[in-house]
């Protein structure tokens, strides 16, 4: 920068220094932006590795196997349940279509066949002991026209248990139709447990 007015021609301006040039910005690289998440993403992935070997060493330890087991017979048994409800309620219309065309009730579920039960397969639940797919399932009861129409002529009662380590529970589950068709469930549970083994004479702790 110049400054000031000369004196005589001969006289040049006074000069003075220059302020210094600011340093340019430097091109910043990948900094904390990028580094804090790829090391989030690696703490993640360290624990879900944790986590997986530890569900997978639980899994196939003995009380894994007895837990998966009890889980599998539950999920069975409620599968069971829904088809039980699902089908006692085709039952229901079936019979109450026949009264309607027939001025009477069937005298057994397998009347009902193939006309207003097309599936045979209805009247049999998986949670059968007999597992002959022609046996029925229900149980019925022919009503007549005095039954009352809040009275149960329809039934089954599907029982299956679990088992986690030595704890049974057996459950009952009563599904029950009356002729008024309002579904009634009820359930009934009971526990037993199975002494452990004790260590012979010979096991150490």
């Amino acid at each position: 920068m110049y400054s000031g007015t000369p004196q005589n021609p001969n006289q040049g301006f006074t000069q003075y220094a220059q302020p210094p040039t600011p340093p340019s910005a430097k091109k910043s690289g990948p900094g904390c932006w990028l580094w804090v998440p790829l090391g989030c993403f690696g703490v993640l992935i360290i624990f879900g590795l944790i986590a997986f070997l530890g569900i997978k060493s639980t899994i196939q330890s003995q009380g894994g196997k007895s837990f998966l087991g009890g889980f599998s017979s539950a999920m069975q048994g409620g599968m069971a349940v829904a088809e039980a409800e699902k089908n006692i309620k085709l039952i229901n219309d079936a019979v109450i279509k026949y009264d309607k065309d027939n001025g009477t009730y069937p005298v057994s579920l397998q009347q009902l066949t193939p006309k207003y039960l097309p599936d045979p397969s209805v009247l049999h639940s998986s949670a059968d002991q007999i597992t002959n797919p022609s046996h029925v399932s229900y149980t019925y009861i022919r009503p007549t026209s005095s039954t009352p129409t809040n009275a149960v002529y329809l039934s089954i009662v599907v029982t299956y248990g679990m088992t986690v380590s030595n704890q049974t529970v057996k459950i009952k589950q009563s599904i029950q139709m009356p002729l008024d068709g309002s579904l009634v469930v009820s359930q009934s549970q009971t526990q037993s447990v199975t002494p452990l083994a004790s260590p012979g004479p010979g096991s150490s702790n």
